[in-house]
């Protein structure tokens, strides 16, 4: 159901996954938070509704809530962050948490799971020296820097490949 979805969204082009990379190297202060040594895993996947505003509604039904997406058209911001960055979306592991429900909202507000099968095939190992100012010291921190942007490039390249090849199991 997850690949359904995504595969009907438009792939995003190469300038605006390079976009992505770079907010995300610049989303934290990754050098304080990953450290250099051991490697962090992040989840790089599709999602048609990030970075949209979910609103609730009062239901119906005594002291409950609807959700639904503001439609894009009328979510200024979200539009902006699908134009500059895609549907691309992360997510990384905090505090030892496993990637146990990751999921994505369909339109309708329905949460569908990506398959663990993908979540592994969409997961890279990444340390400190993701963040953009690392190539600032020089030396040994900006090869280090420039050879993990490159690591993320091919890494995004194949979940694309993956996610629109038709060669892929339904998931």
């Amino acid at each position: 159901m997850y690949l359904d979805i995504v595969k009907a969204l438009p792939k995003p082009t190469p300038s605006q996954t390079d976009n992505f990379i770079k907010f995300v190297s610049s989303h934290h202060s990754w050098y304080k938070h990953l450290g250099f040594e051991n490697e962090t895993p992040f989840v790089f996947y599709l999602d048609p509704n990030v970075g949209r505003t979910l609103k609730n509604n009062k239901s119906s039904i005594k002291n409950s809530f609807q959700s639904h997406f503001i439609p894009l058209e009328e979510d200024t911001e979200a539009k902006n962050h699908q134009l500059r960055y895609g549907c691309w979306n992360y997510y990384r592991e905090i505090d030892s948490q496993p990637f146990v429900g990751l999921n994505i909202i369909d339109d309708s507000g329905i949460q569908v799971p990506i398959p663990g099968e993908l979540i592994q095939k969409f997961t890279i190992g990444l340390t400190g020296y993701l963040h953009y100012r690392v190539p600032d010291a020089g030396g040994i921190y900006a090869t280090n820097h420039h050879k993990l942007i490159n690591e993320i490039h091919l890494h995004l390249d194949n979940v694309l490949s993956l996610i629109y090849s038709d060669h892929l199991l339904k998931a």
